[in-house]
């Protein structure tokens, strides 16, 4: 017997339904990784508790900027 998982938006919790154009992240300490939903199912990872499922580009970018702005200032040097 298959159980049904359903996948909810890491910022808004919306549901995951069929149509939609979903994204998955995988996030380390300074790295953080997209993957279209279907290479993300490929890969395995989708059910994995490090990665974040996003409901589409514009909660990618969200998260994105959220990650950019948690990295601490690395001090650049002059060129």
């Amino acid at each position: 017997m298959s159980v049904a998982v359903i996948y909810h938006c890491t910022i808004c919790n919306e549901s995951k339904k069929a149509t939609n154009h979903w994204f998955a992240a995988l996030q380390t300490e300074n790295v953080l990784s997209f993957y279209k939903w279907e290479d993300a199912r490929t890969l395995g990872i989708l059910q994995d508790d490090a990665t974040l499922h996003l409901c589409g580009e514009k909660h990618a970018q969200e998260l994105l900027g959220r990650f950019l702005h948690s990295q601490p200032n690395k001090e650049t040097p002059n060129v």
